[in-house]
């Protein structure tokens, strides 16, 4: 028997996460998830539950759903910085 621990992999590489070169691609990975929950909810009929944006009474779908989208986003990243990057999994020193 053996165990194998591993750290969690993420839709977009770490560097995207990182570098700040890559501001825009996350903004539009953020509208991307906004989309995808947007086209869920409106697949299976889901009435929107606006409990979990800010002031959700008073916003439309759209926002509450882009408000979720960065919140997937900005913890996706804490993933991300937390995580070791290419490089140093490669070269994995022992101590």
């Amino acid at each position: 028997n053996a165990l194998y621990l591993n750290q969690p992999t993420l839709h977009l590489a770490r560097d995207y996460f990182a570098k700040p070169q890559f501001i825009d691609d996350l903004q539009k990975y953020a509208a991307y998830v906004r989309d995808i929950l947007l086209a869920y909810a409106d697949n299976i009929n889901l009435k929107t539950n606006h409990k979990f944006c800010p002031n959700g009474k008073d916003m439309t779908d759209r926002d509450c759903a882009q408000q979720v989208a960065e919140w997937v986003v900005s913890f996706e990243r804490s993933i991300a910085m937390s995580s070791w990057s290419e490089v140093e999994l490669r070269n994995l020193q022992l101590y």
